[in-house]
């Protein structure tokens, strides 16, 4: 017969897994965001072979060229060189006169997936940081709604490529 501190132990650990579950930071309600204050997108799933394939298709397309990738037996990375481009009005407003981006791409492994088909499957993550100009230094722009458009439009179109090839 299970003793009382066993059965209060059980009740306790279910109650803090409720609340860890009940406090993810990935939204139910369609959010594209992981951690809103850090720029960080779940973009879906894939597997080795066509992780690398995904990114080197996507990323130019929007004027990214990729710089680094990086493997080890946890991830998969894939970064981008910094892009300049014209600030948005918003970021004209905040007083920033030039403006770059750069995206990675994470892929973490998913340990217990392994196929002969596709080697390993995949969680992808987007991570977007936005930099301005001012004052004589780049320092991270708030995000303002034109901003967010845009990293919508690519998270989209990357969401839309993953779901292809899982």
């Amino acid at each position: 017969m299970p003793s009382y501190f066993m059965i209060r132990s059980f009740v306790f650990s279910i109650f803090l897994l409720k609340i860890q579950t009940s406090c993810l930071p990935l939204n139910l309600n369609n959010s594209v965001f992981i951690n809103q204050d850090k720029g960080v997108y779940f973009i879906g799933q894939t597997d080795t072979r066509y992780f690398q394939l995904i990114c080197e298709e996507v990323l130019p397309f929007y004027g990214f060229q990729i710089e680094l990738y990086e493997n080890n037996q946890l991830a998969s990375e894939v970064m981008t060189k910094w892009k300049i481009k014209d600030p948005f009005e918003a970021e004209k407003n905040m007083g920033f006169l030039e403006s770059k981006v750069r995206i990675k791409i994470r892929g973490e492994i998913l340990t217990e997936s392994f196929s002969l088909r596709g080697g390993y499957t995949y969680n992808c993550f987007l991570e977007i940081e936005n930099v301005g100009y001012k004052d004589n230094q780049y320092i991270l722009i708030p995000n303002c709604k034109e901003f967010e458009e845009y990293t919508h439009m690519i998270v989209n179109h990357l969401r839309e490529k993953f779901i292809r090839y899982t």
